[in-house]
């Protein structure tokens, strides 16, 4: 069984390519926006409606998206500090 290190190890390789790169730059911006708009379209739930507009289920996956990438960030470069 591969560990999760031999994981990481080829997702990196697989995302050096030029190709990879030019493809994630077009893509995947539009595919983020396209996911935010219908999450967005969302009918709020009852318990938000005293909030104000732009707290939706868009907002909310906006943010945990961002909470995530701070802590794969901070959890990358504490590793990066202790491995040889």
């Amino acid at each position: 069984m591969r560990s999760v290190g031999d994981w990481l190890h080829e997702y990196g390789l697989s995302h050096r390519h030029p190709v990879n790169k030019l493809l994630h730059f077009v893509c995947v911006p539009p595919i983020v926006l396209a996911v935010l708009g219908l999450l967005w379209c969302l009918p709020r739930p009852a318990a938000l409606a005293a909030l104000p507009p732009w707290v939706n289920f868009a907002s909310l996956a906006a943010a945990a998206a961002k909470e995530t990438r701070v802590r794969v960030e901070g959890f990358s470069k504490m590793q990066a500090m202790v491995s040889p």
